[in-house]
């Protein structure tokens, strides 16, 4: 899910070459899944189809307080890895499903709607590692992409579910 993020950085010179940056930042994470299911059950007495459409999107509003280690090389560029704590504000789920069903030629439609304002099985903590690549360009503006890659899971312990971003910043 595409979202913003703001915050600012101090940039700590530890050589020419480099320096540590903490910073604070906040940002919006999520995800949006659109929902699509198809079931069919046929026996020689009866047939039964199942159509279910629609979405579930999530929402994560976190304080960011990231720790980058810059190298500035002679070209301009620059190369960073680091480490970020995060402490999730707040939360919020949203689904919309329509199920279809037919049933010996008779149909049956509903449409399912929830919205939560805080969802309670997300961790409110997360912690990840950050990799950025970074250009300066004139006056002290830099541009930069950045990857962030959760390390643990922020919802169910039984499956996968991590954070991970992709960031492009414009800086000064």
């Amino acid at each position: 899910k595409l979202s913003p993020s703001f915050g600012g950085f101090l940039s700590v010179a530890i050589s020419d070459h480099l320096s540590i940056e903490p910073g604070i930042s906040f940002s919006l994470r999520g995800s949006k899944t659109k929902i699509k299911h198809v079931t069919r059950i046929s026996t020689d007495e009866t047939s039964i189809y199942f159509s279910e459409r629609g979405y579930e999107e999530t929402d994560l509003y976190y304080l960011d307080f990231p720790v980058m280690a810059f190298y500035r090389l002679e070209s301009k560029l620059s190369i960073g890895m680091g480490f970020s704590g995060s402490i999730l504000l707040k939360s919020r789920s949203e689904k919309e499903v329509a199920t279809t069903r037919i049933l010996d030629n008779t149909i049956s439609t509903y449409t399912e709607s929830s919205s939560t304002k805080k969802v309670a099985d997300m961790k409110g903590t997360d912690a990840g590692f950050l990799f950025s690549i970074g250009y300066m360009l004139k006056d002290g503006l830099e541009a930069s992409a950045s990857i962030y890659k959760g390390l643990s899971d922020i919802k169910d312990e039984t499956r996968e579910f991590k954070n991970t971003g992709f960031g492009l910043s414009l800086s000064y």
